[in-house]
């Protein structure tokens, strides 16, 4: 059809010129590196680019710990400087658990250069992921853990440090990570948002 032909057809469904010529408002410049998006505004494309990717690796140190509260492993670490206060951090990490009774609870810690920490960087009582060996369970389980989070709540362009972070559920008996010649993981990936 032509513009004619689809106007008169809107007109005579109710819908007049004006509403139309409204529809087919954009502001911006279409192009090759620039989307549409959802209000009508042509932008240029960008965000969800990988800025950086920073990597800590180790095959040594088993950790234990009997505490409550979440302790830090001090290998693997992984230190990014982020380009950009308003960028986010992916961070993948694995690590093999040891647990002979009750629950080993992995987080990982997050240290700001001349600024805040924090063990349990999820903020959940139970970090991010966990291994449960039962009173009628077997004696003892070994697993490996893996771990992802968007850092999103860091607002700095210092250098940033990760680690992981480990407790016990009861405060009582011992819990093991990590371990010799077992490969152990932590990625940083800064994304331009």
């Amino acid at each position: 059809m032509s513009r004619a032909r689809d106007l008169a057809n809107y007109i005579s469904t109710g819908v007049t010129a004006a509403e139309l010529d409204q529809l087919d408002t954009t502001s911006g410049t279409p192009g090759s590196g620039n989307f549409l998006r959802g209000d009508k505004t042509w932008v240029a494309a960008g965000g969800g680019k990988i800025v950086q990717v920073v990597k800590g690796t180790t095959v040594e140190g088993t950790t234990t710990t009997a505490s409550n509260t979440f302790q830090v492993k001090a290998t693997p670490v992984v230190v990014i400087t982020p380009t950009s206060a308003t960028n986010q951090i992916l961070i993948l990490g694995s690590i093999m658990g040891d647990n002979r009774s009750d629950q080993i609870y992995i987080d990982l810690h997050r240290s700001i250069a001349g600024g805040a920490s924090t063990d349990n960087l999820s903020g959940y009582d139970n970090g991010m992921t966990y291994i449960y060996t039962g009173a009628s369970a077997p004696d003892r389980v070994i697993s490996s853990f893996s771990c992802t989070w968007v850092d999103e709540t860091y607002d700095t362009t210092s250098a940033i440090t990760y680690k992981f972070s480990f407790r016990n559920s009861n405060g009582s008996t011992t819990i093991y990570i990590g371990g010799s010649q077992v490969g152990q993981m932590l990625t940083a990936i800064e994304i331009d948002v």
